[in-house]
Parts: C-alpha cells; sequence; structure tokens
C-alpha cells in the first residue's frame, strides 16, 4: 500500500514538473517571436521617421504599442528590447508588451519615472535562464567585460541617447538604489559616491549636477533578494 502511495506521489509531482517545463518552453519561444516581431516594427518605425526627417508624435511608439516609452541597445548582448511603462511596478514582471501573462514579463520603466525626465530613471527586466531579458546584463560582473564595454543606447522617441557605463552593483532588493529624484545637487553627487563606493567595479567619469543617469536592474543570485545594478550617465 505504502508503495502505490509512494509511486502516485512520484507522477504527481513528474507531471507537475513537466507541466512546469513545458509551460516555460512555450513562453520562451512565444516570447523570442514576439520581441524578434517587435525589432522588426522598430525598425520600420525608425527608417520611416528618418525618411520623413519630422516628430510623428509626442511618443512615436505608441505605433507600435500603447505603454512603449523606449527603446533599449547594450551593445555586446542580446539585450535590445522595448521599454514599456505601467501603473505599478507589478503588471510588466507578468505580462509581455502585447499585455498577455508571461513568465519574462516585459523590460520596463519604473512607474514613478516621468518619462526620462528624473535625475535617475530605473529599467526592470527578469534575469531568465533562457538569457533573454535583462540576463546578460550580468556580463558587466566580468572585468574584462567591463572594461571592453562602455557604453548602451536608448531611445526615447526624440533621438538615441548614449549613456556611458558608470558601475556596476549588487544590491539587496529593497535597498536605496531604486531612488529617482534628489532634494538638492550635494544629495545627488552623495548618492553617486555611495554608488561607486559600493561597486563591484566603477570608472572615474566626470559628473556634472545637472546630467541624468540610468539604472539598469535586474535579479541577482549572491544571495536572498540579490540585484544586479548597472549604472549609466547621459552623454
Amino acid at each position: 500500500m505504502i508503495r502505490k502511495v509512494i509511486i502516485v506521489i512520484s507522477l504527481i509531482i513528474l507531471l507537475i514538473s513537466s507541466y512546469n517545463i513545458g509551460s516555460y518552453i512555450y513562453d520562451s519561444i512565444s516570447n523570442k517571436k514576439l520581441y524578434k516581431e517587435t525589432v522588426s516594427k522598430y525598425e520600420t518605425l525608425s527608417k520611416d521617421n528618418d525618411k520623413n526627417n519630422s516628430d510623428i508624435g509626442t511618443n512615436p511608439f505608441k505605433k507600435i504599442n500603447e505603454n512603449m516609452v523606449g527603446w533599449i541597445e547594450v551593445p555586446n548582448t542580446n539585450i535590445d528590447y522595448p521599454i514599456v511603462k505601467g501603473k505599478d511596478n507589478f503588471h510588466y514582471l507578468y505580462h509581455n508588451i502585447e499585455d498577455e501573462k508571461s513568465i519574462h514579463g516585459s523590460i520596463f520603466m519604473d512607474y514613478r519615472n516621468k518619462n526620462w525626465d528624473d535625475k535617475n530613471t530605473i529599467i526592470y527586466g527578469h534575469h531568465m535562464k533562457d538569457g533573454t531579458m535583462f540576463k546578460e546584463l550580468t556580463k558587466y560582473k566580468n572585468k574584462d567585460f567591463f572594461d571592453n564595454n562602455d557604453s548602451f543606447y536608448i531611445d526615447t522617441g526624440s533621438g538615441k541617447i548614449e549613456y556611458k557605463i558608470l558601475s556596476v552593483n549588487v544590491f539587496k532588493g529593497d535597498s536605496n538604489y531604486i531612488r529617482t529624484n534628489f532634494n538638492s545637487s550635494e544629495e545627488f553627487l552623495d548618492y553617486i559616491g555611495y554608488i561607486k563606493k559600493e561597486s563591484l567595479f566603477h570608472r572615474d567619469l566626470e559628473l556634472k549636477t545637472d546630467e541624468d543617469i540610468i539604472t539598469l536592474s535586474t535579479c541577482s543570485y549572491e544571495f536572498d533578494d540579490a540585484r544586479t545594478v548597472v549604472y549609466g550617465i547621459k552623454k
């Protein structure tokens, strides 16, 4: 009797595991297909905008998706994605840009940010085992990669902006790294000093008080609730 119970329990565990693995594989394939199609739409939109040489609206990305606010490209990684923004920081953890439920979620801007106008704009993305989304931010924890890759690019809809990479850090998820604004220039510069002090690696870039930064954040596994964080300075 006990043997039969063990067999039944083992079969149930096997079925659940198989379902979970199958769901992940399906979501991974669907996710890659979706973003391949979105890249094509973005390239067409960019070409049309260049050809017309005119402003096509306050948010041209709405032609692709209503909640899309930008596009991020990180050289020598597979990070080449649309950026969306929701009403909170939870929805796009579990929904793709078509608003469909997805394990992979989306690359999304912190809901507190005002579309690139803050001192610190925060962008989140999952660390996926299939290598997609923001997983390859972890490459910056390799010193050689950090030293040889110093920029990423964000298209805000009104032009592509280059960001010079300031540092790579590992923080706890609820730490102070997710600040979006500061009460004074001194407070902002103190924050930059804190980033450098706590970094794995950093560059001694000159930072003016009127310059903005971008924070790219993904899950990490050095300790519970860890985050790999890459900082960039707008240039």
